[in-house]
């Protein structure tokens, strides 16, 4: 798989991964006991999560587009896509760019995963609460 087609399957786990978070926070917040839900550590998780994905995208797929662009322009659309261009040293050189935006992301998904945890943790450690009523109440 060439370096491209990565770095768009990377923006499309964004997009959906993002929603499935949303999804899983949503129904997270309903039964999590409010002494553990964590607001700072979700707003520090959060921000730097979609840092991580604007930086990918400004690092990544969108420089490598308007280089495989002028390729295209300038010699041809199937040397754009050979390994002249794909093995090319502005190609290495962005996948080392995967770095530091890399290890915001991380530390954005292992902000969220301790919040969630911590959570799931919190759920089970809490007790139900019985309800004053009776599930089936019987006349008499």
């Amino acid at each position: 798989m060439n370096t491209t087609a990565i770095h768009a399957h990377g923006a499309l786990f964004g997009v959906y991964g993002s929603l499935a978070l949303a999804l899983m926070l949503f129904a997270l917040r309903e039964f999590t006991p409010e002494s553990v839900w964590n607001e700072k550590m979700l707003k520090f998780s959060f921000w730097l999560l979609n840092i991580g994905l604007v930086v990918m995208l400004l690092f990544g797929p969108i420089p490598n587009g308007f280089y495989q662009l002028t390729q295209s322009i300038d010699y041809g659309t199937w040397y754009a896509r050979g390994e002249t261009v794909m093995g090319s040293q502005w190609m290495h050189w962005t996948v080392w760019t995967r770095v530091p935006r890399d290890v915001i992301f991380s530390i954005g998904a292992l902000a969220m995963f301790i919040l969630v945890v911590r959570a799931i943790i919190a759920i089970f450690r809490t007790p139900s609460l019985p309800s004053q009523e009776k599930p089936y109440p019987i006349e008499g």
